[in-house]
């Protein structure tokens, strides 16, 4: 197998020999924006800015670009006086934006070499040959030759028995499907592939002799993201896992306070946090309700006892109808905080059915003894993502006790708020109306608050209160709002005996909140994770960040994953690894947002044939997969966050870290190349013994060494082990917010054994 050979990766006319070394510091941290300049009073630049916000707009893509549209981009950036050339000043400063040293001597040489009239400027097929000629493009000519058994080229065939040897047949190719490759990669025109293609003779042997893959076709082909990534392509494009199971047995992408665009004390409450989410692929959307200044008007969405801004409900319920299927089809899960009064609840579900109309799943019931439906009890079983495609679900509990007692009061205060819309001096007789009962107006947010509800805290405290369902009408909640309620959200009960945690379990399918550090104790590795995962095959757990997060910082969602937690919820307008974790993790299946669980986590009558006598405790003890990843080289990083062009030369290193279950957890860097982000070279070696392959999730972290002060966020990307692809492959990497970037790393990966791999569709080229 060729992917056995030794590849020490080196450049054209790029490289920089002798480069200093140094150890660099191991440890992720959180990207924050720029805090190195801040902390010295400086400023973002105005080309800082703007590439972060060319980041943000990116937010959402899958696909990565490819060379010419990287050329395209560079010049159109470079040619500031926009004459279609680039003069040598011009150039000069585009090297040194795109992270390369290069003596200006040597630059100037150059320039002038590919300069064909002479008249000190490039024009773009002048500048396309100076880039090609200092590209930062691996070197792989001993893997070549070894493909191509000693020869200058490779057949199809030859092509497909790399392809397929060097991914140990991860990877399934046709030999039509390799001469359509390398066709591509050597430039053909579609109509000219088209015609070699459609040919009458639809065998084989119509390749035999051609076309041929040239050393320059392979470099293209092994650094094309679509064909060569470390992910499987399969699984990072299709749905291919069975989405006929219960709702129970997947992982979910979920947000925690999906509405808020920072802090959780004093940020804005916004519809376009909830969009930002919908376009990363979230699947469940957590909106904290309140009643608004009148019923008309309609709920508020806000962080309540918090100077947050609010926005209205109706906001982010448009925003959810109009983004909600854009990446998958598969269903939306709305888990609503219901701080509303009954008339504020009715208001609520009349405004779900405007929105959503007959996508907004209304669940059938069951029969009662009466005869007549039931809506106050959850399913007897849950449906699957398959039957609930297309349709918005609602995760709801109808009023906490601690809420029903202000009803009263907000109701009182909504009617002041209507005489008051009537009057000549509004804000007059607001305050003169509201003085009787203290009530209050909040200046930032211009809507009616009671003492009371004033005082209401926003918190996730659906673990410490109960909602008695079977009262639900007889406490005024409409039926329509109970149809809604699918899943219905009830106290997790937990008692202790000796070696075991006993879940008192609801007699329907139900869904129940943890905090971070409740959760952090039921899912501890030992009996406690064995036995909440157990209460997770039927039930749906959602995990959210402890109340002390006022930063908006999140915690590790691999603990909860461990113990089967399914909606695992995170702040995701923070970028710090836990979100990247969770973004990685849910690239897989097609980047649907919904998960299969390994077999081990699944009821016994729903595993693969063979695995329903694994025993799963989070403690797994023998190793099964001995991982082992080359890191070779980098091309094309950016420069950190909010830096300007003219900002020095970066000296990256690499982090790879290893997440799952807790024996599993480790980390390795390499050292600093100093002053090349264009073309480093590591060649380092990492080795990695994992026991549980199913949990594991790879990053890939890129960082810029400082001597002094914090190293800076460069790129990031993480990987599912069991979507990973063995052999020479690229890593296309992602900015801290999860949008693409041109950059990548190019590693070689071997498993000892192979991981366990789930059966999918071929790509489709």
């Amino acid at each position: 197998c060729c992917c056995c050979c030794c590849c020490c990766c080196c450049y054209r006319e790029a490289e920089q020999a002798g480069r200093e070394r140094a150890t660099a510091r191991v440890g992720f941290r959180s990207a924050g924006p720029a805090a190195a300049a801040r902390a010295m009073g400086c400023t973002m630049s105005k080309s800082g800015s703007a590439a972060r916000s060319a980041a943000e707009h990116k937010v959402g893509q899958r696909r990565h670009g490819n060379l010419e549209a990287r050329l395209e981009t560079l010049f159109k950036s470079a040619d500031r006086d926009q004459d279609q050339s680039l003069s040598f000043k011009e150039v000069k400063r585009l090297v040194h934006k795109i992270n390369l040293e290069v003596p200006e001597r040597e630059l100037k040489a150059k320039f002038e070499s590919f300069d064909a009239n002479g008249d000190g400027r490039l024009n773009f097929d002048e500048f396309r040959e100076l880039f090609l000629a200092v590209e930062s493009l691996p070197n792989l000519d001993t893997v070549f030759r070894a493909a191509a058994g000693g020869a200058d080229h490779l057949l199809p065939e030859d092509l497909q028995r790399y392809l397929v040897s060097s991914s140990r047949n991860r990877l399934q190719f046709s030999v039509r499907e390799c001469a359509r490759l390398i066709l591509k990669h050597e430039g053909a025109e579609d109509s000219e592939i088209a015609r070699q293609l459609n040919m009458d003779d639809h065998s084989d042997d119509h390749f035999v002799e051609g076309p041929l893959l040239s050393y320059e076709g392979f470099l293209r082909l092994m650094t094309n993201p679509e064909i060569n990534s470390i992910m499987d392509q399969t699984k990072y494009y299709n749905v291919y896992q069975d989405m006929r199971q219960p709702l129970s047995h997947y992982y979910v992408s979920s947000s925690h306070n999906t509405y808020l665009t920072g802090n959780q004390l004093s940020s804005e409450s916004s519809a376009s946090a909830v969009e930002r989410a919908l376009k990363l692929g979230v699947r469940v959307i957590e909106l904290d309700a309140w009643d608004g200044g009148s019923v008309e008007e309609g709920p508020i969405v806000n962080h309540g006892r918090t100077m947050c801004r609010p926005c209205t409900l109706k906001s982010c319920l448009e925003v959810i109808k109009d983004r909600a299927f854009q990446v998958t089809e598969y269903p939306v899960v709305i888990t609503i905080e219901n701080h509303c009064s009954i008339p504020f609840q009715k208001e609520q579900v009349r405004l779900l059915e405007e929105a959503f109309g007959t996508k907004l799943y209304m669940w059938p019931g069951t029969d009662g003894d009466d005869g007549k439906k039931n809506w106050a009890v959850g399913p007897p079983e849950w449906a699957s993502p398959e039957d609930l495609k297309g349709m918005v679900v609602i995760r709801d509990k109808p009023q906490k006790k601690s809420d029903r007692k202000k009803s009263k009061a907000a109701l009182e205060a909504a009617a002041k708020a209507k005489l008051i819309e009537t009057a000549n001096d509004p804000d007059t007789h607001l305050a003169d109306a509201l003085a009787a009962d203290g009530s209050t107006l909040n200046p930032d947010h211009d809507l009616v608050q009671s003492p009371s509800s004033a005082s209401s805290t926003g918190s996730d405290d659906d673990e410490s209160e109960d909602f008695d369902y079977a009262r639900a009408v007889e406490l005024g909640v409409d039926n329509r709002l109970l149809r809604a309620m699918y899943i219905k959200n009830v106290q997790i009960k937990t008692k202790y005996e000796k070696d075991r945690v006993v879940y008192t379990e609801p007699p329907y399918r139900s869904s129940s909140s943890l905090g971070e550090g409740k959760m952090l104790k039921l899912a501890k590795p030992g009996y406690h994770a064995r036995d909440l995962a157990h209460y997770a095959e039927r039930h749906i757990v959602r995990v959210f960040p402890a109340g002390t997060r006022v930063d908006s910082s999140n915690y590790d969602p691999t603990v909860a994953w461990n113990a089967g937690c399914q909606v695992v919820a995170l702040n995701y307008q923070t970028k710090s690894m836990p979100v990247w974790l969770s973004q990685g993790k849910f690239s897989d299946n097609g980047g649907c947002g919904f998960v299969l669980k390994p077999d081990f986590l699944l009821p016994a009558a729903a595993r693969k044939s063979g695995t329903a006598t694994k025993h799963w405790d989070a403690k797994p003890k023998d190793v099964e997969v001995t991982l082992t990843i080359r890191v070779l080289s980098g091309h094309y990083f950016p420069k950190p966050p909010g830096q300007s062009d003219k900002s020095e030369v970066i000296d990256p290193y690499v982090e790879v870290c290893i997440f799952g279950a807790e024996p599993d957890q480790s980390k390795a860097s390499t050292k600093h190349v100093s002053n090349n982000g264009f073309n480093p070279v590591w060649n380092e070696t990492f080795t990695f013994q994992v026991r549980e392959p199913e949990l594991a999730l790879v990053a890939f972290v890129v960082s810029d060494h400082d001597r002094v002060g914090k190293d800076d966020f460069i790129a990031q990307r993480v990987v599912p082990m069991t979507a990973m692809v063995p052999g020479y492959k690229m890593v296309p990497m992602l900015h801290e917010n999860s949008a693409p970037q041109d950059s990548y790393l190019f590693v070689h990966v071997d498993f000892d054994p192979s991981p366990p791999v789930s059966s999918c569709e071929p790509l489709q080229l």
